[in-house]
């Protein structure tokens, strides 16, 4: 697993193909990002991880019932 998401992970993350509409709905999310020579743009796997904590402390506070 690299520094960025794959363009496969950041199709998947943004529902979009084209670059410029993934960098728009990007920006949309609050996602930071680095466009590429070619403008595709580059999301580090860091930029994703303070949500995905916030998700698991969430559902570790939910009961157990």
């Amino acid at each position: 697993m690299g520094m960025w998401l794959t363009p496969e992970e950041v199709v998947e993350l943004t529902a979009l193909k084209r670059w410029c509409a993934q960098r728009t709905a990007l920006v949309r999310m609050g996602i930071q990002f680095i466009p590429n020579r070619v403008g595709r743009p580059l999301v580090a796997r860091t930029e994703l991880e303070p949500a995905t904590e916030k998700i698991k402390r969430r559902a570790s506070q939910e009961p157990n019932w």
